[in-house]
C-alpha cells in the first residue's frame, strides 16, 4: 500500500530540521553545533543533513520521537557507528529516552550486534551519562535464573507475549543449527534473560530488534518480528514508518527491501 502525501518544500524541511537539532542540542544556531569536520570537505552537507535526515524524517508523522530515538540508537549500536552513536545517546535524552533505556537498548541488541559492539556503545554513554550528572541514573542489574529449565519457562512466556504463540522461536529450525540444545539454550537467554529485563517495554525492544535486522539486512528473520510488531501493538503505520526511518542509518537499499518485505507480511497476507 502506497501513502501519498503533499511533499514539503526545501526551506520548510531545512527549518523543521533546523528546530529539531536546536530542541535536541538546546541551541538557537541555524547550524548544527560541533559540526564535523566531513562538513569542511562538502560544504553544504550540513543543509542536506538538516534538511533531509531531521526534517524530512525525524519530523515525520506516524512515529513518536522517543521510538525514532531508540531505533536510531539500535542501528548506530549493531553497525559500531560510534561518532554518530555518542551524538544520538545525548539527542536521546533530549527527546525523553531515560538513562536506563538507552542502556537498555544497546544491551537488548547484543544478540544481533554482538557482545564487542554492545560493550563499546556502552562505554560511549557512560560517557554521555557522566556528562550530564543532573540527570539520574539507577540501572537495573542483570538477573539470570539458575537452572535451564528455569530460564526455559520464562522465555516461553516471554515468547507467548511477544510472538502470541508458545514453542520455539518460529525462525529456527533444526535444519538450520549445528546444534539445537545449544541454539535452545541461546533462546534461553536471550528471552529469559534479556527480553524479560523491566527497563524496556516490550513494544520498544521489538522496535530495537527490527531496527538492528533491518541495517544489518537480516531479511529472514523480519517477517516473523513485523507480526510480532502488530501482536504487541504497534500499528502498520508504525511499523513503515520505523522503516523509512531507518533509511538514514541503514542506507536506501536496506530500507526498502524492509518495506517491501514488510508490505508483503503486513497487507498481501493479512
Amino acid at each position: 500500500m502506497i501513502k501519498e502525501g503533499k511533499l514539503a518544500g526545501s526551506n520548510e524541511l531545512y527549518e523543521k530540521g533546523i528546530a529539531i537539532l536546536n530542541h535536541f542540542r538546546g541551541s538557537t544556531r541555524d547550524t548544527p553545533i560541533q559540526a564535523p569536520s566531513s562538513y569542511d570537505v562538502m560544504p553544504g552537507l550540513h543543509r542536506l543533513v538538516a534538511e533531509w535526515a531531521f526534517g524530512g524524517t525525524w519530523d515525520r508523522p506516524g512515529l513518536e520521537i522517543k521510538y525514532r530515538s531508540i531505533a536510531t540508537i539500535s542501528a548506530l549500536t549493531v553497525l559500531g557507528r560510534e561518532p554518530q552513536l555518542k551524538n544520538h545517546i545525548r539527542n536521546g535524552l533530549a527527546a525523553g529516552v531515560s538513562k536506563e533505556q538507552i542502556a537498555e537498548v544497546i544491551l537488548h541488541v547484543m544478540p544481533h550486534g554482538g557482545a564487542p559492539t554492545t560493550l563499546n556503545a556502552l562505554n560511549i554513554a557512560n560517557e554521555v551519562f557522566k556528562d550530564t550528572p543532573d540527570v539520574s541514573f539507577d540501572p537495573e542489574p542483570i538477573s539470570i535464573a539458575q537452572t535451564e529449565e528455569e530460564r526455559q519457562n520464562i522465555a516461553s512466556e516471554v515468547r507467548l507475549k511477544v510472538y502470541g504463540k508458545k514453542g520455539p522461536v518460529p525462525v529456527i529450525k533444526h535444519s538450520e543449527v549445528y546444534d539445537m540444545d545449544y541454539a535452545m539454550q541461546t533462546i534461553g537467554y536471550i528471552f529469559g534473560v534479556i527480553w524479560n529485563r523491566i527497563a524496556l517495554d516490550l513494544q520498544s525492544r521489538i522496535i530495537c530488534t527490527i531496527s538492528a535486522l533491518v541495517v544489518l539486512g537480516r531479511e529472514k528473520q523480519l517477517p516473523n518480528h513485523i507480526r510480532a510488531a502488530i501482536n504487541l501493538g504497534l500499528t502498520r503505520e508504525q511499523v513503515m514508518e520505523l522503516l523509512y526511518h531507518l533509511m538514514f542509518y541503514g542506507g536506501w537499499d536496506a530500507s526498502v527491501t524492509a518495506m517491501a518485505i514488510a508490505n508483503d507480511t503486513l497487507y498481501e497476507r493479512a
